[in-house]
């Protein structure tokens, strides 16, 4: 019993959210998730009440479209919207991600993660996209290579 009690609550620990972040309910909007050529869809909108706020976008595969170009990554600021596009995708792939990195006035305050996944039929033309999570970051001074690793353990 005991060590039953031990196990949970060490599972408990583990998967809850760092003490150094809060959720960031807004900060990513998805809409129009679906492929149509020619025409932009799959949005992916970045909210922030700081206008000096700057996203980072890292297209694991695939590739934003971001003033009439087409990039694996893209800064943006606040209120903007970039297009997910699936180019270029490794079609024995089920899914791919998108990072997000957060930086207020050079700091990083906070990053997202979004998981595109095919839906039954196997195309990326029909996916569907979801917000695994969305975090602001209270520490100060908090590393890249920190918050690349915490991404990281997101996708596992």
């Amino acid at each position: 019993m005991v060590l039953a009690i031990a196990v949970t609550s060490l599972f408990a620990v583990g998967c809850s959210e760092k003490s150094d972040e809060v959720k960031a309910d807004g900060m990513i909007e998805l809409n129009t998730w679906h492929f149509t050529s020619g025409v932009p869809n799959n949005l992916i909108t970045v909210r922030h009440s700081d206008k000096n706020a700057i996203f980072e976008c890292l297209a694991d595969d695939g590739e934003f479209r971001w003033n009439n170009e087409y990039s694996q990554t893209v800064q943006i600021a606040p209120d903007d919207t970039v297009y997910w596009h699936p180019n270029n995708l490794d079609q024995g792939k089920e899914k791919t991600f998108v990072d997000i990195i957060l930086t207020v006035d050079g700091n990083i305050s906070g990053y997202a993660v979004i998981k595109i996944a095919c839906r039954e039929n196997g195309s990326w033309a029909d996916a569907d996209a979801t917000v695994v999570k969305s975090v602001f970051i209270k520490a100060e001074n908090i590393s890249c290579q920190e918050v690349e690793q915490r991404i990281e353990n997101l996708k596992k």
